[in-house]
């Protein structure tokens, strides 16, 4: 049920919104130290969670099925385990939408003569793209890892969006708290989370 109540939003919400928009772009789909920071942050996360070790045979194809587009992109989509990114998030305030399914294919000569081109249009330049591929990559690699383990995928898909900050959590009072106070769900699903990892974890 994560992600399905609908964020409250009126024409003051909307002013507030506006006004942020630019520390939130700033902070980071434009801040070229986010992502280094962020990655880190998540491959920590997912080792000391589920033992997705970075860069790793799972991590690096969870990064290539969120480059790719791939088949384990499109299973983990489906099952909704990529409605947690903080970028994906910040895209649409109110609606929380499932990335684009499949792969890029070939199906004939054409396709196949303009693969390479296709392949690097399909590769995000931005910074922002950047970060959606490096959040969902960890994520990726987590579902990977997990239904070889032979979970099903629903539950999968659930630890997979809890391995690192799954920022899409949050009640009707944080949604609006949230739209107000930059980052302060952020703040507090990262903090909940640190909390959550030492009972689980100590070690």
């Amino acid at each position: 049920a994560k992600g399905l109540s609908a964020e409250p939003d009126n024409i003051l919400l909307k002013v507030i919104r506006t006004l942020n928009a630019p520390l939130r772009k700033g902070a980071v789909e434009l801040n070229p130290l986010f992502t280094p920071t962020n990655v880190i942050r998540d491959a920590m996360s997912a080792l000391f969670r589920e033992k997705v070790f970075p860069f790793g045979p799972d991590y690096m194809a969870g990064l290539w099925g969120a480059i790719r587009k791939n088949s384990l992109f499109s299973e983990a989509s489906r099952e909704g385990a990529l409605l947690s990114g903080i970028v994906d998030t910040m895209k649409s305030p109110t609606v929380l939408s499932r990335p684009p399914l499949g792969a890029i294919t070939v199906e004939n000569v054409s396709d196949a003569a303009f693969l390479l081109p296709r392949l690097l249009v399909a590769v995000p330049r931005s910074i922002s793209g950047i970060n959606v591929i490096a959040e969902r990559g960890v994520r990726l690699g987590t579902y990977r890892q997990l239904r070889r383990q032979g979970l099903p995928k629903l539950q999968a898909a659930v630890r997979a969006r809890d391995v690192t900050v799954d920022f899409s959590k949050a009640g009707h009072t944080m949604r609006v708290v949230n739209q107000i106070i930059p980052f302060s769900n952020a703040a507090l699903q990262g903090g909940a989370l640190i909390a959550r990892t030492i009972r689980d974890h100590p070690v």
